[in-house]
């Protein structure tokens, strides 16, 4: 009897010490597809430390929608091929909720990002060649353009979703 009674205290113990733990905070997740090896890895690691940096600055101000952002960053070596298989990579993660680049080859990672309806912006067109920190301050703008829409997008009835946020990007996009 002595050892039910120690082992149902102990137990009860056990569920006590469980139900003082909080749940896991809800996170949403910005991916970047860029070359962090081989030849254009400078301008890989530029627009690593941007997005960052503008992911740092959001969580620092309560995150998205209170929600915290996680910055999932593949590398594309500046491939084609490889730029197309890190956007189906992407695609299968329901929480990545925009991505941007790659820095090269837009034309290979869009289709498979299109076709999940992940927001997505194109670091490529928007860099001029020859500008000294063009993708630093490209990825760093685009990255708070995508966190803006889905600030908009979680502030909004319908839920912070890929076709929510793709509907807040196009509106904040048409405000430019």
């Amino acid at each position: 009897m002595k050892s039910l009674l120690t082992l149902t205290a102990f137990v009860g113990y056990l569920l006590l010490a469980v139900g003082c733990y909080g749940s896991t905070p809800p996170v949403v997740k910005l991916g970047l597809i860029a070359p962090f090896e081989e030849r254009y890895r400078d301008d890989g690691y530029a627009a690593l430390h941007a997005v960052r940096l503008a992911v740092q600055e959001r969580n620092a101000a309560g995150g998205v929608a209170g929600r915290q952002v996680a910055l999932v960053a593949l590398n594309d070596n500046g491939r084609p091929d490889e730029a197309r298989q890190r956007a189906a990579n992407l695609a299968v993660d329901r929480d990545v909720l925009g991505v941007l680049g790659p820095l090269q080859y837009d034309a290979a990672a869009g289709p498979a990002l299109a076709a999940q309806g992940i927001p997505w912006i194109p670091l490529a067109s928007l860099t001029p060649a020859g500008q000294p920190d063009a993708f630093a301050v490209a990825a760093y703008d685009a990255a708070n353009l995508l966190l803006d829409a889905m600030e908009r997008a979680g502030r909004q009835g319908a839920g912070m979703t890929r076709p929510a946020v793709l509907q807040a990007l196009s509106e904040l996009d048409g405000m430019r």
